[in-house]
């Protein structure tokens, strides 16, 4: 199936949780977004890199289709937080294989890993190169979100922050990405580690330099500083941004 028909059909699947008035509920509404900004970036990405015609169409389609666990996480769990319900990638996956929109592997793999640490060994090359764009492309829509949803409640999201408030961040947190390593997103305990790993994305994580020029132009690093900024004055985050700045 070609991306026109899998974007009808996606559409179609969001369609199906409106209520009666033809409302998505906020939280849905948001992920929907969400996934038209994805696959904009990937576009973007793509332009600035080089894809072949086949990479293109396998990468927009994982793009599209990279959330779709979304909706009936929300629906089931009334939660965005994968630890308190389910890894909206492997549903995303399951419901992308029950649905039928695609049985390619290369796609499949883009959607099961786009939120993992790390992709497994032995990826051929252009299973790799699609899963490097949706996640890319995903990290640097998920930066707008967190900016968006601020300016438009300063008192913050419950939802799609998972509750949490300002604070202090924390000293395992600021060590693991100081360190280049895979924080534990059980150790997430205040507003300042959430941000801390999107600055932690931001330094160690885009792996196209089209997406590190494109988070570099749209100030998303400075943003999180300011707003790191506002919520503390540890001195655990100075070494942090002088070793990037």
């Amino acid at each position: 199936m070609d991306l026109d028909g899998i974007t009808r059909l996606y559409g179609e699947y969001i369609d199906s949780y409106r209520d009666r008035t033809g409302t998505l509920p906020p939280m849905m509404e948001l992920k929907r977004i969400h996934t038209q900004k994805v696959v904009e970036v990937a576009r973007l990405i793509i332009e600035g890199e080089v894809f072949t015609p086949e990479e293109r169409d396998k990468a927009l389609q994982a793009a599209m289709l990279h959330d779709a666990g979304r909706f009936e996480q929300i629906k089931r769990y009334g939660t965005f937080n994968d630890a308190k319900s389910v890894d909206h990638a492997v549903l995303s996956h399951d419901i992308v294989c029950e649905k039928g929109w695609t049985a390619d592997e290369d796609i499949l793999a883009a959607i099961l890993y786009h939120n993992r640490r790390d992709l497994p060994d032995g990826m051929s090359p252009l299973r790799e190169k699609i899963c490097h764009l949706v996640r890319d492309a995903d990290k640097l829509d998920i930066f707008r979100v967190l900016e968006d949803q601020l300016a438009a409640n300063p008192n913050l999201s419950q939802d799609a922050f998972w509750g949490l408030q300002p604070g202090e961040p924390s000293p395992l947190v600021v060590d693991a990405i100081l360190n280049r390593k895979p924080v534990d997103y059980g150790l997430i305990r205040t507003l300042a580690d959430f941000i801390l790993i999107q600055v932690g994305w931001l330094r160690n994580d885009l792996y196209f330099a089209t997406t590190r020029r494109l988070a570099s132009a749209r100030g998303h690093l400075e943003f999180r500083r300011r707003l790191l900024e506002s919520f503390t004055s540890s001195p655990l985050l100075d070494p942090f941004f002088d070793s990037i700045a």
